[in-house]
């Protein structure tokens, strides 16, 4: 209920009371104050206007709250091919019983999308490493889970042999604005094991 109000900061404690059988629950609810968003210059999408209100409910800190707006909207945008944008979230208190969300957002140039430039990968093919990204869909988690996909790749060279092979942390290589940004991913493959016979 407090939800589809907008009181994005509504909170519920639970009290249990316990007498012979039977179990009494009282709820103690804490409104809140009513939250307005503001967008300006760039507005995200329903959804995830949506998942913006969500995490603000769900949220303890208002640094955290705003951290995770800039996030959201970062992550829509680089979908879209900008990766330069400047995304600035601020709360406002409205009296003691509002508050108010600004989101000033300039989207920044834009890219043709984005590729990724395996460096350092000979022993396995940058072309192999690409369809194992593709085939697992992976390619999109660049964006928003560069670690799930640095693991990835960890584990491929891992599983073919390649036991002391090094994924760095993958990085962004946006490069000139109306051409494609690269996502760079620093492999140091080491030597290549193979398992002898097994007796």
């Amino acid at each position: 209920l407090y939800f589809a109000w907008d009181l994005r900061e509504a909170r519920r404690k639970t009290v249990r009371f316990v007498e012979g059988d039977r179990v009494n629950l009282t709820f103690e609810i804490e409104s809140g104050p009513e939250v307005q968003f503001v967008y300006e210059g760039y507005a995200p999408s329903g959804s995830n206007q949506k998942t913006i209100r969500q995490n603000w409910q769900r949220g303890v800190f208002d640094a955290q709250r705003l951290s995770d707006v800039r996030e959201t909207i970062r992550i829509e945008l680089a979908r879209q091919g900008y990766f330069q944008p400047d995304i600035r979230v601020e709360a406002n208190e409205l009296g003691e019983d509002r508050k108010r969300v600004l989101v000033e957002t300039n989207r920044g140039p834009e890219f043709k999308g984005y590729v990724v430039r395996f460096e350092g990968a000979s022993g396995i093919p940058p072309e192999e490493l690409q369809a194992v990204l593709e085939d697992s869909r992976l390619v999109r988690k660049l964006i928003d889970e560069p670690e799930q996909v640095r693991e990835s790749i960890q584990g491929y060279y891992v599983d073919r042999g390649f036991l002391r092979a090094q994924v760095g942390r993958i990085t962004l290589d946006v490069g000139q604005p109306g051409q494609a940004a690269a996502f760079v991913v620093p492999i140091t493959e080491g030597p290549r094991f193979r398992v002898g016979n097994i007796t």
